[in-house]
């Protein structure tokens, strides 16, 4: 479920078997447009979210 996510977000390409894994793989590494779309969008989504949860934490040891 997790990974169909990542998949539905273009995040991260999600294969079903070790054969597609590899196919995938190697169309990724061809395709130089392919991949900077999925390196943008993970971090459009991850590094916010993981700034937030650091400056969080970081606030949360401060107040202790």
């Amino acid at each position: 479920e997790e990974m169909l996510a990542l998949d539905k977000e273009n995040v991260a390409m999600v294969a079903k078997n070790d054969t597609s894994a590899l196919n995938d793989l190697t169309q990724l590494m061809n395709n130089n447009d392919m991949a900077l779309t999925y390196s943008e969008n993970a971090l459009k989504k991850l590094s916010v979210n993981g700034s937030k949860q650091l400056s969080e934490f970081v606030c949360s040891l401060a107040s202790v």
